[in-house]
């Protein structure tokens, strides 16, 4: 028996634990698309600001599109693509997961749904200027957030 053998038995018996990443379910995505834009409706907002069925501003998508290629992961132009529904849903999805992530971090647990949505709505910035605390948001974000938890439940 080679003397490598052994240790390479004890590497491979040892169970690969890797925490699955977190992605959104249709029913948030579909919840988050008929906040946004009824559903598509409205495909403009924020004066022309945030386009599309998920209200994308052009600073969001482009953190997405650097999170998709750091993951080797094909990126679509802002303009092209913003009102594609297919592709902006994607882009939704991957939002989510970074500010999923971000959230997780900051509270040291899964975020809520709610919590999750108003760090899409208001952006991470202005979330964290409520100190990440769903009592500080405004109005509107506050109504949408019980919404949100509303069509998802």
């Amino acid at each position: 028996m080679a003397k490598g053998l052994p240790i390479l038995a004890f590497l491979f018996a040892i169970p690969l634990v890797t925490e699955a990443a977190w992605r959104p379910d249709a029913k948030l995505l579909d919840a988050v698309c008929q906040i946004e834009s009824s559903g598509g409706l409205s495909v403009y907002g924020d004066k022309g600001r945030s386009l599309g069925h998920f209200q994308f501003q052009k600073a969001a998508w482009s953190d997405v599109s650097e999170w998709r290629k750091k993951r080797n992961q094909p990126t679509y132009d802002y303009r092209q693509n913003v009102f594609k529904h297919r592709i902006s849903r994607l882009y939704a999805a991957d939002y989510l997961t970074i500010l999923h992530d971000r959230l997780k971090q900051q509270y040291k647990r899964e975020p809520t749904s709610a919590e999750l949505y108003a760090a899409y709505n208001m952006g991470m910035n202005s979330f964290r200027k409520c100190n990440y605390n769903l009592a500080m948001v405004n109005k509107t974000t506050e109504a949408r957030c019980k919404l949100l938890v509303a069509l998802i439940n």
